[in-house]
């Protein structure tokens, strides 16, 4: 009878541990598949991550190159103004000529000009302004690349 009993407990507590470890099984599957799941969805947000890199990568060296192109042309200009190759057209009003007779003079002849100072100030502001317009139109396309989750949050206000 001992050995009946202790058969029928031993025969119990290894259906009791058959139970008890095919719920860890269960337990530690929805863990798996969790996981699993968690590290689909991190390789998917990475690969977004990775093309909209690249994307601000493109916009970034497309308008590095257009900010160079411009400063290019402005320094030639500047450099075929210098030269006399090129006029700069100012919108001057000349001090008028006295119409007294008096002797003619070479200097009633010359056009209006720049002074070397206002000269420099213009190309120094044409330059300017190739930056703010090249660094706006970046931005605005590296707004339009982002996800539409991240452009959609609404602003917080400072306090």
């Amino acid at each position: 009878m001992n050995t009946k009993l202790i058969g029928v407990v031993l025969v119990a507590f290894l259906v009791a541990m058959f139970f008890i470890q095919k719920s860890r099984i269960s337990s530690l599957e929805l863990k798996l598949d969790e996981s699993k799941k968690l590290a689909e969805s991190l390789a998917s947000t990475i690969e977004t991550m990775k093309l909209n890199n690249a994307e601000v990568a493109l916009i970034d060296k497309t308008k590095t190159k257009e900010l160079e192109d411009a400063k290019a042309r402005i320094e030639q200009l500047e450099r075929d103004v210098a030269a006399g190759n090129k006029r700069l057209l100012v919108n001057a009003r000349c001090p008028a000529v006295s119409t007294k007779p008096s002797t003619a003079s070479v200097d009633d002849e010359r056009t209006a000009q720049l002074t070397a100072n206002a000269e420099r100030a213009y190309f120094r502001l044409r330059n300017q302004h190739e930056l703010v317009i090249k660094q706006l139109t970046g931005l605005q396309e590296y707004v339009r690349t982002l996800p539409v989750e991240c452009v959609a949050q609404p602003l917080v206000t400072a306090r």
